[in-house]
């Protein structure tokens, strides 16, 4: 959603302060090329991130990509896995490989770079481990090159515009 100071909703004078409540435009028109909902709001980009977290499908991850976290690569390899075999060291080294930033879904395309919310804690940690921010189209939240998730899908990252565009034609958002 994408607030408007044009469109005010309203205004309440309390005091010294002036309170302006926002009326929320609608972003998630079909063929629409305004940013996606959850680049606007970021009650809705965390939700859908503290989502992808939990869902054990999704698995996104790891909280803090800075430090090695063997127990959060093991798993992950795990998931990929037949059930019953455990992953060898050359299947955790690829796991490890298969980033956000390097996924179909990962938009750092200049127009998605211009969506994009601040970051905030949760990115801070990847920050410090040189991660690019991008939107995830997968799970629709902003999500760091250097975490993953059990969805990833080779051959990304999007970085054209038009690219960009078609991913948010299909999705519908």
């Amino acid at each position: 959603m994408r607030y408007n100071i044009n469109k005010l909703f309203g205004a309440l004078l309390v005091g010294i302060g002036t309170y302006i409540f926002l009326r929320k435009e609608d972003s998630s028109k079909i063929g629409d090329k305004r940013c996606p909902a959850a680049t606007q709001d970021v009650l809705l980009n965390t939700k859908n991130r503290n989502a992808a977290i939990k869902n054990p499908i999704i698995g996104y991850g790891p909280a803090n990509p800075t430090v090695e976290n063997a127990e959060f690569w093991n798993e992950f390899a795990q998931s990929f896995e037949p059930e019953g075999s455990t992953p060898t060291a050359e299947d955790i080294e690829a796991a490890k490989s298969m980033l956000c930033g390097n996924c179909v879904a990962f938009d750092i395309s200049p127009r998605m770079r211009d969506c994009l919310p601040p970051s905030d804690d949760y990115d801070a940690l990847a920050l410090r481990s040189n991660a690019i921010l991008g939107y995830c189209w997968m799970h629709h939240f902003k999500c760091a090159s250097t975490r993953t998730c059990r969805t990833w899908a080779a051959k990304g990252p999007i970085t054209k515009d038009d690219v960009s565009y078609e991913w948010q034609r299909k999705s519908k958002v």
